[in-house]
């Protein structure tokens, strides 16, 4: 708009007008994401970390790493994720998480440790695929909560 202002009223005006409305819809689109952001992250619970990166770490009971690698590995697949990478032997599972109107997507990283006898540590970490992403709506949290349970209900 301040382009086409510019061409009939000059530049100096063109500049100007473009740079109000540029602040005015930049301030409306500011004010309403961050009451969407707020919104959702609400229903996450009080106090949650919702940053885009997330990680949580869970304990797991199992007769064998490969026992419960399998359970891990379907955990992941029942979430919709896209496996790139898995090896048993070295307890970790690589995947992808396809883009939604939260975000443009994430990678998925768990890592199994054994920890004791028939107790195994499990990592679940989300990150971005766009690493400079600041908000996602509480995206990331909801990917570790999710995997997490399902293990629990396995």
């Amino acid at each position: 708009m301040g382009i086409l202002w510019g061409a009939d009223h000059g530049i100096v005006e063109g500049i100007r007008k473009g740079i109000t409305e540029g602040i005015i819809y930049g301030a409306l689109m500011a004010g309403a994401l961050g009451w969407f952001h707020k919104r959702r992250v609400r229903q996450l619970g009080e106090g949650e970390d919702v940053t885009p990166w997330q990680t949580l770490e869970l304990d797991i009971l199992g007769p064998s790493l490969q026992a419960v690698f399998v359970r891990v590995l379907e955990a992941v697949k029942h979430f919709g994720a896209n496996v790139k990478s898995s090896s048993a032997e070295k307890g970790e599972i690589h995947a992808r998480v396809h883009s939604s109107w939260q975000s443009f997507g994430e990678y998925l990283d768990v890592t199994i440790k054994h920890v004791e006898d028939t107790r195994y540590s499990v990592t679940v970490t989300s990150r971005p695929r766009f690493r400079w992403t600041i908000i996602d709506y509480g995206k990331g949290r909801q990917n570790v909560r999710a995997i997490a349970h399902w293990l629990s209900m396995g």
